[in-house]
């Protein structure tokens, strides 16, 4: 035999190899078909997993409008202004909006005391006639979200004015107006609230307060409040009128386009 396969040619070892490797491929063709191997457990195909889809971004949230504020406003016998030091005082937006109401109700305007920390018995009246009405001015200095300790024995407002934002961070701008809002649905139920947003800042401040406003109108949608956009009409106004000074406080003028936002928001229509 190894005579013979020592006289065999190249040619013919090939031929050989390519016989012997036909006949394996059959044989090993057939064992996988017919399953006659050691091990026929089928294996199931592991289950496609379909491309994550990308959900389409959220169309962004607006605020609701102000008709159904404005409606309870113009019914209400007692509105709560909550905010900081930009309503404080005579000749703030807060009183010159009680003296605007004052035109067509009997308004009794009750300012915080801020070193006694209470509503004093003192208080300040516009109007001779028409229906009366309470106008509660929680405002003070400050950044701390201690609102609600000075809720006290107000009674129940039939509106809320939530008037907070001015030169404080978006973050402490929107938990101070969450704590307050919370605080008032606990104690009085749903009371109907308006989100101002107050002024542009100057200079350093300017962004810092244009972030606050911005997170501030994403709150009053997620809370489903409207806003009294103060903002916008302070960019908007006569670029000859000075409407804030070089602290970013309201001046006389400014204080007069802030209250004309919120007659308006109101339903108030005397102011000029």
């Amino acid at each position: 035999m190894r005579r013979l396969l020592l006289r065999l040619e190249l040619v013919d070892y090939v031929a050989i190899a390519v016989f012997v490797a036909a006949v394996g491929y059959a044989s090993w063709v057939a064992w996988d078909v017919t399953g006659s191997g050691p091990d026929t457990a089928t294996v199931e195909a592991l289950p496609t997993t379909p491309s994550e889809q990308v959900a389409a971004p959220d169309e962004a949230v607006e605020p609701p409008p102000l008709g159904p504020f404005r409606a309870a406003a113009s019914r209400a016998s007692s509105i709560l202004v909550v905010g900081d030091s930009t309503g404080a005082g005579t000749g703030a937006w807060v009183d010159l909006v009680a003296q605007d109401l004052g035109a067509e109700r009997v308004v009794t305007l009750h300012q915080w005391d801020e070193q006694a920390e209470e509503f004093p018995d003192e208080t300040s009246s516009y109007g001779d006639e028409g229906r009366q009405l309470d106008l509660w001015n929680l405002s003070y200095r400050g950044v701390d979200p201690d609102y609600p300790e000075h809720l006290g024995d107000l009674p129940r407002p039939d509106v809320v004015l939530l008037d907070i934002g001015h030169d404080r961070s978006p973050k402490a701008a929107a938990r101070a107006a969450t704590v307050t809002v919370d605080a008032i649905s606990e104690r009085w139920g749903d009371v109907p609230t308006a989100v101002i947003l107050q002024n542009p800042s100057v200079e350093d401040e300017a962004t810092q307060q244009r972030r606050a406003v911005r997170r501030l109108t994403r709150f009053a949608a997620e809370y489903g409040d409207p806003v009294i956009d103060v903002y916008t009409a302070f960019q908007r106004a006569d670029p000859d009128q000075t409407l804030v000074d070089d602290d970013s406080r309201p001046t006389d003028d400014g204080f007069r386009l802030w209250a004309d936002e919120v007659d308006r928001a109101l339903g108030v229509t005397t102011s000029e």
